[in-house]
């Protein structure tokens, strides 16, 4: 998932369609930061929403990402709890870069695995 985030924060070229010639950059997505859904994430990598939740919460514990939950406003009404995720490129390139870590704590983490639990709790509810 990482990998996805970073992607999207690398800009995309602008070349003129009939030279090729670079013209410049632009961001790939339209607010400040990256808005994705826990839900897109696991649909694109095939996991359970909870892992997803579970591992951006290891990567923001981290420092690598940053999560921040924002109501917007569309044309139907409010949307509250839109999840935006920023990359920390610092932290990116420190763990990416640094001798810190050893394959034996790269590993330890990766082992991680979440126990399935039978439901989580909501604050919404479902009515007819």
């Amino acid at each position: 998932m990482l990998s996805e985030i970073i992607y999207w924060y690398r800009p995309s070229e602008i070349r003129d369609e009939s030279t090729g010639e670079l013209k410049g950059w632009r961001k790939r997505f339209q607010s400040d930061k990256l808005q994705r859904s826990y839900q897109s994430f696991a649909d694109q990598f095939g996991f359970t929403k909870r892992e997803v939740t579970d591992a951006l919460k290891r990567l923001k514990s981290h420092g690598i990402i940053t999560l921040e939950l924002r109501t917007i406003n569309t044309s139907t009404g409010a949307c509250s709890n839109v999840l935006f995720i920023e990359s920390v490129p610092a932290r990116i390139d420190e763990i990416t870069n640094s001798r810190q870590f050893t394959d034996n704590q790269l590993e330890s983490e990766s082992v991680y695995v979440t126990p399935p639990t039978l439901k989580r709790k909501t604050y919404t509810e479902t009515t007819t």
